[in-house]
């Protein structure tokens, strides 16, 4: 099947297009001309973030992605990528601002301390080393490892506000927490609503995390989507 060649690469024989070009659909892009826009472009696959937006959203979305795409008479594929296991700031927890410079802790709830920023789920902070780069809601708030351990010591790089629910990530480290569970079947049920044509796992570390993603698909009837591994840590 070759690819129906948009602007940047029409004059390319279709022999020569080996890679598909994966464009991610959010709030800037959501209306009918920019995904219009991007498919004449030639973007090959639309990628819904799960991280963000609800399931009423992501189904609208696809929708609009399949009217579009027959509209130009394009094949177009739908991504739905699903995030992996991550650490959050504590539900309840009060706003922190910090700035460069200052010192701070990190500790699982069952460890906290007076004045730590509190994450969960408890005993999960992954392994780290002094230097590590711990990133604070999608990194507005960076910060990098003083003092490893389950109570972590950190300096601040860039300061912010830390509210409850952040998202707190270790790049190239994943938290210990096991990757198929109730959260992960939660949002496969909610990506087999979109009828996509892909899959993606995010923190994927072996293959035994993409066997049970699989299985979770296959209760959903969509057992033999294509899946994308993203290889994100270390370990």
């Amino acid at each position: 099947m070759s690819r129906q060649a948009g602007p940047f690469y029409k004059d390319f024989p279709c022999t020569l297009i080996r890679t598909k070009i994966i464009a991610t659909m959010g709030p800037a892009s959501e209306s009918p001309d920019v995904i219009r826009e991007m498919i004449l472009a030639g973007a090959d696959i639309i990628r819904l973030n799960f991280s963000h937006g609800d399931p009423s959203w992501h189904v609208k979305a696809a929708g609009l992605v399949r009217m579009m795409a027959a509209e130009l008479n394009r094949e177009v594929g739908i991504l739905v990528d699903i995030p992996g296991p991550k650490l959050r700031v504590l539900a309840g927890s009060q706003p922190k601002d910090v700035t460069a410079g200052d010192d701070i802790i990190l500790a699982g709830e069952r460890e906290g301390s007076l004045g730590a920023v509190l994450v969960s789920p408890p005993d999960c902070i992954p392994d780290v080393c002094p230097g590590d780069i711990v990133l604070v809601g999608d990194g507005a708030v960076t910060l990098q490892v003083v003092k490893p351990g389950k109570v972590m010591q950190a300096t601040v790089i860039s300061g912010g506000t830390i509210r409850e629910g952040m998202g707190v990530v270790i790049p190239g480290r994943r938290p210990d927490i096991p990757y198929a569970g109730p959260r992960l079947a939660e949002y496969i049920k909610r990506g087999a609503a979109v009828r996509p044509d892909y899959m993606a796992f995010s923190f994927v570390s072996s293959a035994k995390d993409i066997s049970d993603a699989r299985a979770l698909l296959a209760k959903e009837g969509i057992g033999d989507i294509p899946l994308i591994a993203k290889i994100e840590c270390r370990k």
